[in-house]
């Protein structure tokens, strides 16, 4: 097994014991005279190096070395020497420990007066708490934390701290002490503390000069990025207790612990709690063991927590992105189903334009049939006026021929034919007779010569035939003549030469008494 992986087994698994008495055997070559070695004892400076036996009896050997080098740190190690500083609210250790399990320690310089407490006096409080928590399975495996708030730093301060203080200090940081420090937070350095640090810095080891982070005025915030806020006092843009409550709740812990207030100097300088405080402090270790598992769980469960909620909110971003896929899906559909609307709307515009074009087409063809209609209703209109006026000038000149003829066939004179053109006469020449070629209008006009009035009829002999109403001129070359009139034409006589063979007169019903003589 690893040396992280031996860390986390209790300190009662037996694959620890071989690991115990290797280090006990060689810290005894090195210490005949120590017998202070117990199990516990020793599981805190293997723990402290991940049980690499050989680390340990070297840490082991630097902490008997400057414990009986400097008895003025390690001599009376008693928290009521220096209870006032305690009260002062200048020490905690605070309540949680940090995401890591590790135990985070708080200094506050500001409520340390220079003037009635000396460096040292200062340094052993730090002493004592790191033996109380050494003492912490948790804390050997995590290791621990410090915060320094050196607002209120001053001259004072600085002249306390000599130069063999700060040696002395920076050795039991350094490789003189079984805690595993997992980083330094420096708040609200002022100049005065620069030369200290620059002094503590070379006899540091590389990690912790790693693991050192200055943090300016805005430390509420940057700390945020090392703790959580249920570990920080809110003085410190926490959720937790208050300074002055984790001072005081620290301050009553070391009070109690059996490790400081019963602890008696041996001949070799080294502390450790008499033998029949021993199994209370077991006690109290399992209790803070348990405490510590405790605690481990209630991170276990709130990392569970956290993860759930994580899920859970994945699971409403996958379902909020679901509603929005739903959404623009929908807002398509819509967007496709206005289109078509729009589309239908254009089609049945086009729709109505074109019946409307089709109804404007029918419309102006009904008009011009109306017109075509009212037209041939004019014409027809026209028409009857004109028969009408042709009856009235045939019944005109069908009394007038009467007239004439009543008054004796030569009366040319008397009788005026009224004006009437081609049509109104509607006279037609056709030749009937076989062998009697056609002719056509202007023949037929040079051959007949068909005039209105009472007049003769001169022939190529100089013979005339009278005709009252009608004069009819023939040539003696015209054989089957057939004359038609129209129908508003009464009275009609016709004679002709005796030259005219073959001539037939055909008139309408309307033509009364007409008068014909033929020659043979």
């Amino acid at each position: 097994m690893s040396g992280l992986e031996l860390s986390e087994l209790p300190d009662s698994a037996e694959e620890l014991a071989p690991y115990v008495r290797a280090l006990r055997r060689a810290a005894l070559q090195e210490l005949p005279g120590d017998q202070a070695l117990s199990h516990r004892f020793l599981l805190k400076f293997l723990r402290a190096r991940d049980f690499d036996v050989d680390s340990s009896l070297k840490l082991l050997l630097n902490y008997q070395t400057w414990r009986r080098s400097s008895p003025e740190l390690s001599s009376c190690l008693s928290p009521l020497s220096v209870l006032g500083l305690l009260r002062a609210s200048y020490h905690a250790v605070l309540p949680l420990r940090d995401h890591r399990g590790s135990r985070v320690l708080l200094y506050r310089i500001g409520q340390w007066n220079p003037k009635d407490w000396s460096a040292l006096q200062v340094f052993r409080l730090s002493l004592m708490t790191s033996e109380v928590i050494a003492m912490e399975t948790q804390t050997q495996r995590r290791g621990i934390k410090v915060i320094y708030d050196l607002q209120g730093w001053c001259l004072g301060h600085a002249l306390q701290v000599t130069p063999s203080l700060a040696r002395k200090i920076s050795s039991v940081l350094s490789a003189s002490f079984p805690l595993k420090v997992r980083g330094v937070h420096l708040l609200s350095m002022p100049l005065l503390f620069r030369p200290i640090l620059d002094f503590l810095r070379p006899f540091l080891p590389e990690k912790i000069r790693q693991r050192i982070h200055v943090h300016g005025s805005d430390f509420c915030h940057s700390l945020r990025d090392f703790f959580s806020a249920p570990v920080l006092p809110p003085e410190y843009g926490g959720e937790g207790l208050s300074v002055e409550e984790a001072c005081q709740a620290w301050t009553n812990q070391l009070l109690r612990s059996p490790y400081i207030t019963v602890c008696v100097k041996t001949e070799d300088q080294s502390f450790e709690p008499k033998e029949e405080e021993e199994e209370r402090g077991e006690e109290e270790e399992e209790e803070e063991e348990e405490r510590g598992e405790e605690e481990e769980e209630e991170e276990e469960r709130g990392e569970e927590e956290e993860e759930e909620e994580e899920e859970r909110g994945e699971e409403e971003r996958g379902e909020e992105e679901e509603e929005e896929e739903r959404g623009e899906e929908e807002e398509e559909e819509e967007r496709g189903e206005e289109e078509e609307e729009e589309e239908r709307g254009e089609e049945e515009e086009e729709r109505g334009e074109e019946e409307e074009e089709e109804k404007e087409e029918r419309g102006e063809e009904e008009e011009e049939e109306e017109e075509e209609e009212r037209g041939e209703e004019e014409e027809e209109e026209e028409r009857g006026e004109e028969e009408e006026e042709e009856e009235e000038r045939g019944e005109n000149l069908s009394s007038e021929a009467e007239g004439g003829h009543s008054s004796g066939p030569d009366s040319d004179e008397d009788y005026k034919a009224p004006h009437r053109s081609d049509e109104d006469q509607n006279l037609q020449l056709q030749t009937s007779a076989p062998g009697v070629s056609s002719t056509s209008a202007s023949e037929t006009r040079a051959a007949v010569d068909l005039k209105d009035g009472s007049g003769t009829a001169e022939g190529s002999e100089g013979k005339t035939s009278r005709v009252h109403g009608l004069r009819l001129e023939t040539s003696p070359q015209v054989q089957g003549l057939r004359l038609e009139t129209s129908p508003q034409v009464q009275g009609l006589r016709l004679e002709t030469s005796p030259q005219v063979q073959g001539l037939r007169l055909e008139t309408s019903p309307q033509v009364q008494s007409p008068g014909s003589e033929a020659g043979d």
